[in-house]
Protein backbone atom coordinates (compact mmCIF):
# COMPACT_ATOMS: atom_id res chain seq x y z
CA UNK A 1 0.00 0.00 0.00
CA UNK A 2 1.06 3.81 -0.54
CA UNK A 3 1.84 5.87 2.09
CA UNK A 4 0.02 8.56 2.78
CA UNK A 5 0.94 11.94 1.96
CA UNK A 6 2.14 14.58 4.30
CA UNK A 7 -0.72 17.55 4.73
CA UNK A 8 1.14 20.23 3.66
CA UNK A 9 1.99 23.50 6.49
CA UNK A 10 0.39 26.44 5.74
CA UNK A 11 1.88 29.67 6.88
CA UNK A 12 -0.47 30.14 9.53
CA UNK A 13 0.73 26.71 11.13
CA UNK A 14 4.30 27.35 10.59
CA UNK A 15 3.73 31.09 12.25
CA UNK A 16 1.92 29.56 15.47
CA UNK A 17 4.80 27.20 15.35
CA UNK A 18 7.91 29.78 15.07
CA UNK A 19 6.43 31.69 17.85
CA UNK A 20 5.71 28.59 20.51
CA UNK A 21 9.58 28.26 19.65
CA UNK A 22 10.11 32.03 20.28
CA UNK A 23 8.28 31.67 23.26
CA UNK A 24 9.69 28.72 24.92
CA UNK A 25 13.31 30.08 24.28
CA UNK A 26 11.79 33.51 26.69
CA UNK A 27 10.31 30.94 29.05
CA UNK A 28 13.98 29.44 29.58
CA UNK A 29 15.43 33.06 30.03
CA UNK A 30 16.85 32.65 26.08
CA UNK A 31 18.93 29.53 26.77
CA UNK A 32 18.85 27.42 23.65
CA UNK A 33 19.22 23.56 24.56
CA UNK A 34 20.10 21.72 21.13
CA UNK A 35 16.06 20.48 20.94
CA UNK A 36 15.15 24.55 20.43
CA UNK A 37 17.82 25.52 18.47
CA UNK A 38 16.78 22.74 15.83
CA UNK A 39 13.29 23.40 16.25
CA UNK A 40 13.98 27.13 15.65
CA UNK A 41 16.18 26.97 12.36
CA UNK A 42 13.62 24.10 11.20
CA UNK A 43 10.88 26.93 11.62
CA UNK A 44 12.85 29.37 9.97
CA UNK A 45 14.04 27.61 7.37
CA UNK A 46 10.18 26.49 6.81
CA UNK A 47 8.78 29.95 7.04
CA UNK A 48 10.99 31.61 4.84
CA UNK A 49 10.61 28.63 2.07
CA UNK A 50 6.68 29.46 2.66
CA UNK A 51 7.13 33.30 2.20
CA UNK A 52 9.33 32.51 -0.76
CA UNK A 53 6.87 30.43 -2.36
CA UNK A 54 3.72 32.80 -1.91
CA UNK A 55 6.13 35.42 -3.13
CA UNK A 56 6.57 33.27 -6.60
CA UNK A 57 2.32 32.79 -6.64
CA UNK A 58 2.26 36.55 -6.54
CA UNK A 59 4.45 37.39 -8.83
CA UNK A 60 3.00 35.26 -11.42
CA UNK A 61 -0.82 36.41 -10.06
CA UNK A 62 0.60 39.96 -10.99
CA UNK A 63 1.86 38.64 -14.66
CA UNK A 64 -0.80 36.85 -15.51
CA UNK A 65 -3.47 40.59 -14.74
CA UNK A 66 -1.42 42.35 -16.56
CA UNK A 67 -1.40 39.76 -19.14
CA UNK A 68 -5.09 39.53 -19.33
CA UNK A 69 -5.83 43.29 -18.81
CA UNK A 70 -3.42 43.75 -22.02
CA UNK A 71 -5.56 41.02 -24.07
CA UNK A 72 -8.61 42.76 -22.44
CA UNK A 73 -7.37 46.26 -24.14
CA UNK A 74 -6.01 44.59 -27.35
CA UNK A 75 -10.00 42.49 -27.68
CA UNK A 76 -11.55 45.95 -26.55
CA UNK A 77 -9.63 47.40 -29.50
CA UNK A 78 -10.83 44.40 -31.82
CA UNK A 79 -14.11 45.15 -30.76
CA UNK A 80 -14.52 48.88 -31.10
CA UNK A 81 -13.03 48.34 -35.12
CA UNK A 82 -15.20 45.50 -35.74
CA UNK A 83 -18.06 48.08 -34.83
CA UNK A 84 -16.86 50.58 -36.69
CA UNK A 85 -16.90 48.74 -39.93
CA UNK A 86 -20.28 47.00 -39.60
CA UNK A 87 -21.57 50.72 -39.09
CA UNK A 88 -19.82 51.79 -42.49
CA UNK A 89 -21.04 48.28 -44.03
CA UNK A 90 -24.45 49.42 -42.50
CA UNK A 91 -24.02 53.07 -44.24
CA UNK A 92 -22.80 51.83 -47.20
CA UNK A 93 -26.07 49.27 -47.81
CA UNK A 94 -28.38 51.69 -46.98
CA UNK A 95 -26.85 54.41 -49.38
CA UNK A 96 -26.73 52.27 -52.37
CA UNK A 97 -30.64 51.09 -51.10
CA UNK A 98 -31.42 54.37 -51.52
CA UNK A 99 -29.99 55.15 -54.43
CA UNK A 100 -31.53 52.60 -56.16
CA UNK A 101 -35.15 53.01 -54.79
CA UNK A 102 -35.23 49.90 -53.16
CA UNK A 103 -37.52 50.07 -49.50
CA UNK A 104 -37.09 46.20 -48.94
CA UNK A 105 -35.56 43.20 -50.37
CA UNK A 106 -35.27 40.04 -49.32
CA UNK A 107 -32.06 37.69 -50.34
CA UNK A 108 -31.38 33.59 -49.60
CA UNK A 109 -30.93 34.57 -46.17
CA UNK A 110 -31.97 38.00 -44.97
CA UNK A 111 -34.27 40.27 -45.51
CA UNK A 112 -33.22 43.78 -45.24
CA UNK A 113 -35.42 47.21 -45.67
CA UNK A 114 -34.75 50.82 -45.40
CA UNK A 115 -36.97 52.65 -42.57
CA UNK A 116 -37.34 56.13 -41.30
CA UNK A 117 -35.69 56.58 -37.96
CA UNK A 118 -36.38 58.71 -35.53
CA UNK A 119 -36.09 62.41 -35.41
CA UNK A 120 -33.02 63.33 -33.39
CA UNK A 121 -31.23 66.75 -32.18
CA UNK A 122 -27.96 67.79 -33.00
CA UNK A 123 -26.30 70.50 -30.97
CA UNK A 124 -24.08 71.79 -33.05
CA UNK A 125 -22.15 74.54 -30.23
CA UNK A 126 -22.66 72.85 -26.87
CA UNK A 127 -20.99 76.16 -25.17
CA UNK A 128 -23.49 78.41 -26.91
CA UNK A 129 -26.27 76.58 -26.31
CA UNK A 130 -25.44 76.22 -22.65
CA UNK A 131 -25.36 79.65 -21.68
CA UNK A 132 -28.19 80.55 -23.60
CA UNK A 133 -30.44 77.97 -22.01
CA UNK A 134 -29.12 77.15 -18.70
CA UNK A 135 -32.04 78.18 -16.89
CA UNK A 136 -34.62 76.82 -18.84
CA UNK A 137 -36.14 72.81 -18.96
CA UNK A 138 -33.76 71.92 -21.79
CA UNK A 139 -30.96 72.01 -19.35
CA UNK A 140 -30.19 69.77 -16.01
CA UNK A 141 -27.40 70.03 -13.98
CA UNK A 142 -25.85 66.97 -12.76
CA UNK A 143 -23.83 66.76 -9.98
CA UNK A 144 -21.91 63.99 -8.66
CA UNK A 145 -20.39 64.78 -5.03
CA UNK A 146 -17.07 62.62 -3.76
CA UNK A 147 -14.84 63.03 -1.41
CA UNK A 148 -10.85 64.68 -1.62
CA UNK A 149 -9.45 61.97 0.29
CA UNK A 150 -6.37 63.73 0.10
CA UNK A 151 -7.84 67.01 1.84
CA UNK A 152 -9.83 64.72 4.34
CA UNK A 153 -6.26 63.32 5.60
CA UNK A 154 -4.67 66.40 5.94
CA UNK A 155 -7.36 67.97 7.98
CA UNK A 156 -7.88 65.08 10.13
CA UNK A 157 -4.01 65.10 10.72
CA UNK A 158 -4.39 68.75 12.03
CA UNK A 159 -6.93 67.64 14.61
CA UNK A 160 -9.89 68.63 12.62
CA UNK A 161 -13.38 67.05 13.09
CA UNK A 162 -14.65 65.63 9.83
CA UNK A 163 -18.17 63.61 10.03
CA UNK A 164 -18.52 60.08 8.98
CA UNK A 165 -14.73 59.83 8.56
CA UNK A 166 -11.84 58.78 11.03
CA UNK A 167 -7.86 58.32 9.94
CA UNK A 168 -6.68 54.61 10.10
CA UNK A 169 -2.49 54.79 11.17
CA UNK A 170 -0.07 52.51 11.75
CA UNK A 171 -1.39 50.03 8.57
CA UNK A 172 1.50 48.07 7.72
CA UNK A 173 1.69 46.94 3.43
CA UNK A 174 4.15 44.30 1.97
CA UNK A 175 6.63 45.65 -0.38
CA UNK A 176 8.04 43.62 -2.72
CA UNK A 177 11.20 43.85 -4.95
Amino acid sequence: MGEVAEKKRTLDDITRELQEVLWRIDEGDGVLDDDLERSLDECEEEFEVKVNSILWVMEKQAAMSERLQSRSRALLAKAKTIEREHKRLQEYLLRHLMQLGVDRLTTKDYTVGVYKSPDKVSIEDLDAFLEAHQSTSLVRAKVKLEPVMGEIKIALKEGKTVTGCTLITGRKRLGVK
